[in-house]
């Protein structure tokens, strides 16, 4: 299975239309680098590799975020209905853009558009920004004649993007802030209050409660065993990340289990799906044919699991399966996409279908996650509730004891 590699970034000087130039640029590696500024009309006589923390790069320029590049084809797009050429456009969004990486992003954009390389192909080199449906769109654009248009297609896939994914962070948010609320201040009464109960209640010398015995020595085994359990913990999150960025299997094996999470396992899967569906009617609806479409889709699910899928079917529909038929055979996609893919492809109207239900699962997670923060707030509190209560119990029985022998 294919993974993503990772871009490096390197600084270089050259000559160009026998000019002294420099600039930066991202690729995979030094050869990658070199070829992509020679396509660029370059003739290069410095590359260095470089880290962008190790120059204070990113201190001293910003970083870019995702919103200054949806930003970016917003603006682009309005100056281009204006009627302005794209390399006029993007020189003035150059020249009055505050982040200066931006402004080299942009100059090296520019120097390759003028050596007659697509808006397109200049926007792949630079795949940390601009993501494989942006660029595909972009691309259509530029062969219909109505750039402008799927510059704001792109801008408003980048938008619900963005909106889905903090919708998703902010339902997983709360319920995390309660449970280490939760641990926290379990953490603190079993480390620190509890103990100095248990000597008072050993100068005491009587008879403790069951309950409180069990606390105590709770208490006892996470003063003694709590720094392993960190350890512990914090290793196996080390094995996880490391899995998940070297290991094909395992991070296959981690999007797998993320999938069957209780309760959130779902929400993921629909998140994913929808995703998937909006990115597909978009990108087959602006001309891309249905190979690259699954092609785009399987790197937007950005989760091995559905990376996999989108490959089989990618696969069986070249070898002539219909879209639905191969949706059947992955076995991976609910019903109710299969039924209206089926549909779509019988009426001609597979887009307008998928649409529908990437609405559909579109409304259906707004509706889970205010569902999820009504549930989950008065269950957590109430388990919190719960949990300092039997702790507090434990230690006040004995004292409501001893006050007892002594009247």
């Amino acid at each position: 299975m294919k993974t993503a590699s990772k871009q490096l970034y390197f600084v270089w000087q050259g000559i160009q239309q026998q000019q002294i130039c420099r600039g930066t640029i991202h690729a995979e590696n030094h050869q990658q680098a070199l070829l992509l500024l020679r396509k660029q009309g370059i003739t290069v006589y410095k590359l260095k590799k470089q880290s962008l923390w190790r120059q204070g790069h990113w201190r001293k320029t910003g970083k870019i975020k995702a919103e200054n590049i949806t930003t970016l084809l917003v603006q682009l797009a309005h100056l281009l209905s204006a009627g302005i050429d794209l390399i006029t456009a993007l020189s003035m969004l150059a020249k009055q853009h505050q982040k200066s990486v931006m402004a080299t992003m942009l100059s090296t954009v520019i120097n390759a558009l003028q050596n007659g390389l697509s808006l397109s192909q200049s926007l792949n080199t630079y795949p940390q920004y601009f993501d494989p449906l942006s660029c595909q769109l972009i691309a259509a654009g530029e062969q219909s004649g109505k750039l402008d248009t799927m510059l704001h297609y792109a801008a408003k896939q980048r938008r619900d993007y963005a909106q889905l994914k903090s919708n998703i962070i902010s339902a997983c948010l709360y319920p995390s802030m309660l449970v280490i609320t939760a641990i926290t201040i379990t953490s603190v009464l079993l480390i620190v209050v509890i103990p100095k109960f248990a000597i008072m209640f050993t100068e005491s010398n009587i008879t403790l409660p069951y309950l409180t015995k069990v606390i105590i020595t709770l208490s006892q085994w996470t003063r003694a065993y709590g720094s392993y359990a960190i350890i512990l913990g914090l290793a196996l999150l080390l094995a996880i990340y490391l899995a998940k960025k070297y290991s094909t299997y395992g991070n296959l094996y981690l999007d797998f289990l993320l999938l069957k999470l209780p309760v959130f396992g779902k929400l993921i899967e629909k998140a994913i799906l929808t995703r998937c569906l909006q990115t597909f009617s978009m990108a087959f609806s602006a001309g891309i044919s249905l190979p690259k479409v699954l092609t785009i889709c399987s790197q937007v699910a950005d989760n091995k699991v559905f990376y996999w899928a989108y490959q089989q079917l990618h696969l069986k529909t070249q070898q002539g399966l219909g879209l639905a038929a191969s949706m059947t055979e992955v076995n991976l996609f609910p019903t109710l996409m299969v039924e209206m893919t089926a549909g779509g492809e019988q009426s001609g109207k597979l887009c307008q279908m998928l649409e529908q239900l990437s609405q559909y699962y579109h409304d259906d997670i707004q509706r889970f996650i205010k569902r999820l923060n009504y549930l989950l707030e008065p269950i957590i509190m109430l388990i919190l509730g719960v949990l300092i209560g039997i702790l507090l119990l434990a230690m006040y029985l004995p004292i409501f004891k001893l006050g007892m022998v002594v009247s």
